[in-house]
Order: structure tokens, then C-alpha cells, then sequence
């Protein structure tokens, strides 16, 4: 199971940070710093504690990370006021803005990628996704 699923995966992996090695490198980040941005892009942020869990990372360096995001103005840090030990972060402007430049890289690519791929091999690659994480929640 081990190479039959983290073999694919590392190289979609490897294929989607070289695609996004002109944004990353253009606002000087690294494919950590950009795989942070996207989880941190949801509509309520996230904490930090939550943004170190999905990314597998200690405490400390989950927020070094974000302190480095911080300061190239991409994302803000705010306390929470029942509980100061609690930290949430949520995308600036500019940060969204490096999103929407990744988003277009990305769909630029696979539009032209996908153009000669049938509807049905899309729908069976989707169908073999969702059901992929289906079974990795399970585990």
C-alpha cells in the first residue's frame, strides 16, 4: 500500500512546487511557506496549533513560519480574546493575491493538460480522489 500510494503522490507533489516555482520564487517564498498560504485559506483562518497539525510541524517552528509569512505581509496573526494562548491566522490581501496568482498558474496548466483527457477520465480521476481520501480518513 506504502508504494503504491506515497510513490504518485510525492511525484504529483514534486509536479505541482515545479509549476508553482515562479510564483513561489517571484514573492520569495519556499513550497512550505506556499503550501501554509493555501491550508491558512479558508474563510475563518485558522489557529496556529490547527496550521501545525495539518502540516505536521512542531509548535515553534509552525510559528516561525508564520511569523516569516507575517512579515512579508502575506498573512496576520491576532490572539483570541477568551484564550491568549490561542493564535489565529488569516490571509491578507496579499497573501490573497499570491493565491489567485497560484489558482491561475495552476488552472492555466491543467486546462491545457486536461484539454486532451476525455469528461469520463476526469470524473474517474475525481471518483479515484474522493474515494482515496475516503480511506485515508479511515486509516
Amino acid at each position: 500500500f506504502k508504494s503504491l500510494l506515497f510513490g504518485p503522490l510525492r511525484a504529483m507533489g514534486e509536479q505541482l512546487d515545479g509549476l508553482l516555482a515562479p510564483v513561489r520564487i517571484r514573492h520569495g517564498l519556499t513550497p512550505g511557506q506556499l503550501r501554509m498560504l493555501m491550508l491558512i485559506n479558508v474563510p475563518s483562518g485558522m489557529t496556529v496549533g490547527q496550521l501545525g497539525q495539518h502540516m505536521f510541524m512542531a509548535p515553534g517552528n509552525t510559528s516561525n513560519l508564520c511569523k516569516r509569512l507575517e512579515s512579508l505581509g502575506l498573512l496576520a496573526r491576532h490572539r483570541d480574546q477568551k484564550d491568549e494562548r490561542v493564535v489565529h491566522v488569516t490571509l491578507t490581501a496579499a497573501g490573497q493575491a499570491v493565491l489567485a496568482e497560484a489558482d491561475q498558474t495552476i488552472a492555466t496548466y491543467y486546462e491545457q493538460a486536461l484539454s486532451a483527457v476525455s469528461q469520463a477520465d476526469i470524473e474517474c480521476i475525481q471518483a479515484g480522489f474522493d474515494r482515496l481520501s475516503q480511506v485515508l480518513h479511515i486509516l
